[in-house]
């Protein structure tokens, strides 16, 4: 008899563009919180890269303030995300 393999949870990428909206309560801040929810019930995991949360940082501290984009990284540590970098093979 064979062991069912295990249940691997769908996975999305994050960019910054969907983290600056759920951020800011904008277009698109709905899914995005949904795909929270679901990553931190186990049901999905979520990756983004070391680029796209630098362009967070960088886009908050422009439109806001330098201690807002501080503010969202030290919330950011704790977050249902796990960072990459990604590197392609040629």
């Amino acid at each position: 008899m064979t062991k069912p393999e295990p249940k691997v949870p769908e996975c999305k990428i994050v960019d910054s563009w969907a983290m600056i909206a759920w951020i800011g309560d904008e277009p698109g801040a709905a899914a995005m919180q949904e795909f929270v929810e679901r990553a931190e019930s186990g049901g999905l995991r979520l990756f983004m890269s070391v680029v796209n949360l630098g362009e967070t940082f960088y886009i908050l501290a422009k439109r806001r303030s330098l201690a807002v984009a501080e503010q969202f990284l030290d919330l950011f540590r704790p977050f249902p995300l796990r960072l990459t970098c990604l590197i392609g093979k040629e």
